[in-house]
């Protein structure tokens, strides 16, 4: 496969995690939130994920021991 077209399979990701990482520090340039904020709110989102991630995966479970019986 070529350089040309893996890139323009893959370049949303780039262009969409630019656009993240750009909003962002529009968010501690312009608008006064500290990076302090920023973290305690993605720490808050990765718990969160973690917590749905393990409760999906409980209920996997529980759904293959119910089909096992």
């Amino acid at each position: 496969m070529s350089f040309r077209r893996w890139y323009r399979r893959h370049r949303m990701l780039w262009v969409s995690l630019f656009a993240c990482v750009a909003f962002l520090a529009l968010a501690v340039y312009g608008w006064g939130v500290t990076w302090r904020d920023l973290f305690v709110g993605l720490s808050l989102l990765l718990i969160l994920l973690g917590l749905l991630v393990a409760c999906a995966a409980g209920l996997g479970w529980v759904i293959y021991k119910i089909r096992n019986r």
